[in-house]
């Protein structure tokens, strides 16, 4: 929920009525999932680049696994 913004980057639903409904959207309009897809993964590219995901996990690593040379 964080990353959607309904109707700008997917769509967000509140009970299994609203999920089927926006699944049978999607599945009908392929303009509509071309459009939020674009959408959602601009989103995550600018909030998430690749580098600071990869440092991210690296850090974890290192944190779990010490190295000792």
């Amino acid at each position: 929920r964080s990353l959607v913004e309904d109707g700008v980057t997917g769509l967000l639903f509140r009970d299994e009525a609203e999920l089927e409904a926006n699944a049978e959207r999607l599945a009908a309009d392929p303009a509509l999932r071309a459009r939020l897809g674009a959408a959602g993964r601009a989103l995550v590219l600018a909030r998430y680049p690749e580098a600071r995901e990869i440092d991210g996990y690296l850090d974890v690593y290192r944190r779990l696994v010490p190295v000792t040379a």
